[in-house]
């Protein structure tokens, strides 16, 4: 029971980001099925839930005052507030209500939340910009190349005003009453990329403040999410991107870069390449910077790339089990030949972005000292999880785990602290500099003669 979660913890921040602001989904349920919809996921959590103190709540009281309004309701929709509202009093991440049947073709919507605009169509185009909030600003901190957004001149460090009838800097403020474990800059960087979100070759209007404060406005037209889509269980497709290259490699110092946005299979497999493509590197950038999470397992396979022997990432706990994370030497390529884990320098790139499985990946790697951290603090949502299906048909997702670093550090709240903070700033995006890649380039070649 314990590797079958596992194959699925760390994922709900990817059902958040494609199930949001949708569709009510008609389900038809009667108030009897909502009563016993209730009763099922508030027993799952009484059972399952791994602090037995229910974070001081009590969790019977819960029950009790629920129980009424969700034998008042009669469909799933009507539902979904109630039990994401039960969730909630929890205080953590990975606790929310999925709607039932969710095939990528659906557009529905989950239950309310203060922090996102509620019945938005979310499609699967995007007009591909990166955002991240400074200060109380929304920039703009990278635009794919080549989309209307590229070729209509926006540029890095443009504050994002309005996309179509979302006020960005309205919402951003309106943000007071979130959920405790949410950071402000993960919950404003969440309304920025479901404002970009709709149908491919649809067009939105777009308002800016460029770099000299001046109002622009464009009519960008959105395209279809770029990667590999990939599917796990019930949730919706995700679509991974992966890179990597040498930087500067006509320099004296090779250093080697590598990217991806989501733990998923692919991604494994890439980096199995990609990391034997640069072993001659004089050190190794893995930049977890926006990467949502994904496949807790494989964390494991890819630290054990920089590692020489067993070293324990972490320890999930239970109410009943632990289960170390343990990264063993690769010792094999893709290819089948022996070879030898990368003893180089690591260095690894977060922002407020980085969560889930990316925080137990650079989290651990700096608890065991193979890795030095350079960025900004990570999101801290960070707790094992799995899927029930409720009877009504939605899905209860759930933490049923704690997890610690070996040192005993807790990710959750708290999130992977850079041993170099290299705060993200409007001038640096301006001027085209990415700050917190040139640290770690400096700090590598600082340690190569």
């Amino acid at each position: 029971m314990l590797w079958r979660n596992l194959a699925l913890v760390f994922v709900s921040l990817l059902f958040l980001i494609l199930t949001a602001c949708r569709h009510p989904l008609k389900l038809g349920a009667d108030s009897t099925q909502s009563l016993a919809s209730f009763e099922f996921a508030w027993r799952v959590l009484r059972d399952s839930y791994f602090d037995t103190n229910f974070n001081g709540l009590n969790w019977q009281a819960v029950h009790d005052e629920l129980a009424p309004r969700a034998a008042q309701v009669r469909t799933a929709a009507e539902l979904r507030p109630i039990l994401e509202d039960m969730v909630a009093r929890l205080g953590h991440s990975h606790m929310s209500i999925i709607p039932g049947n969710n095939t990528p073709s659906d557009l529905r919507e989950t239950a309310s939340s203060p922090e996102i605009p509620a019945k938005k169509p979310v499609g699967l185009g995007t007009l591909g910009l990166k955002l991240r909030l400074v200060d109380s600003d929304l920039l703009v901190t990278e635009v794919t190349p080549h989309s209307s957004a590229a070729k209509n001149g926006v540029q890095l460090g443009w504050k994002l005003l309005t996309i179509d009838d979302s006020n960005l800097p309205q919402q951003i403020s309106d943000i007071h009453n979130k959920p405790a474990y949410q950071k402000t800059d993960f919950v404003a960087w969440n309304l920025g990329e479901h404002a970009q979100r709709g149908e491919v070759n649809s067009t939105a209007h777009v308002t800016f403040l460029d770099a000299a404060d001046q109002a622009q406005s464009r009519d960008l037209v959105r395209f279809a999410l770029p990667g590999q889509p990939v599917t796990l269980g019930h949730f919706p497709p995700v679509h991974t991107t992966f890179e990597h290259r040498w930087l500067d490699p006509s320099g004296p110092k090779r250093i080697g870069y590598i990217h991806f946005n989501f733990w998923m299979i692919p991604a494994a497999r890439a980096f199995d390449q990609a990391i034997e493509e640069l072993k001659p590197a004089q050190g190794v950038i893995i930049d977890m910077r926006g990467n949502l999470g994904g496949l807790a397992a494989m964390v494991m396979g890819v630290a054990g790339h920089f590692v020489t022997n067993r070293q324990d990432l972490g320890v999930m706990l239970t109410r009943e089990n632990q289960l170390h994370f343990y990264a063993f030497p690769r010792t094999v390529n893709p290819a089948g030949d022996g070879t030898l884990p990368y003893t180089g320098p690591v260095a690894i790139l977060t922002d407020g972005n980085s969560a889930s499985a990316a925080e137990l990946f650079a989290g651990g790697m700096q608890a065991i000292g193979r890795a030095r951290i350079f960025g900004q603090e990570s999101a801290g949502q960070a707790l094992p999880a799995t899927f029930t299906q409720l009877p009504n048909r939605d899905l209860l997702y759930h933490a049923f785990a704690n997890f610690l670093l070996p040192d005993g550090r807790r990710l959750e709240a708290n999130g992977v602290r850079p041993d170099e903070v290299i705060p993200l700033r409007r001038a640096d995006l301006i001027a085209g500099r990415d700050a917190t890649l040139e640290a770690a380039v400096q700090w590598i070649q600082k340690l190569q003669p």
